[in-house]
């Protein structure tokens, strides 16, 4: 049978419902590897769970790896490694790479989760993406500076009458030029 490890960082309602949908799956052993004791699991599910390992920080790669390592000598050899949660995608491919499970891998991983690298990856695979730079600190990046015209439109607070009834999300409007768009920042500054 297959060796499933899910990655539950705390057994919560939505966690419970992945738990459940892999425990229900037959001829799967499941294991899992979470920050909360054993005795957390739902007791409808615990049957279905060959093994539970608890770690610090479901986040740190090297907890998950040594987790994993120890499942895969008590339980058998992992087929698969998973997780809901979007930040544990990372840590879970570093492991993956550690321990040799199939699935996603570091370098992907890291394409996806740095906007910065991904840009990259899609730009080598003539994939067209929106122009970005990086600003520093505040004011270390002129608008539009990269194109000679502004590119940013700071927002600009008024009234909700003026926004019309109900509405409660700010009035947005396009700079036409550095000077407008140097105004418009330095009265966004003094507003409330």
């Amino acid at each position: 049978m297959p060796h499933v490890v899910f990655v539950a960082p705390r057994f919560l309602e939505a966690t419970n419902r992945y738990v459940a949908s892999f425990a229900a799956l037959d001829e799967v052993t499941l294991s899992v590897i979470s920050e909360d004791p054993a005795t957390s699991i739902p007791e409808a599910l615990r049957a279905r769970i060959a093994a539970h390992y608890r770690v610090g920080s479901s986040l740190d790669a090297d907890a998950l790896t040594g987790a994993a390592r120890f499942l895969a000598r008590t339980v058998g050899p992992i087929d698969r490694l998973s997780g809901a949660l979007e930040q544990l995608q990372v840590p879970m491919a570093r492991t993956r790479d550690a321990v040799d499970i199939e699935g996603l891998r570091n370098d992907v991983a890291q394409a996806f989760r740095d906007k910065d690298r991904m840009k990259a990856v899609l730009r080598a695979h003539d994939v067209p993406v929106a122009r970005s730079a990086l600003a520093e600190s505040p004011g270390s990046r002129k608008p539009g500076s990269a194109r000679g015209r502004p590119t940013a439109s700071p927002r600009r607070r008024t009234s909700r009458r003026s926004r019309g009834a109900g509405s409660s999300r700010p009035r947005t409007g396009r700079c036409r030029s550095r000077s407008s768009s140097r105004r418009a920042s330095t009265r966004a500054r003094r507003s409330p």
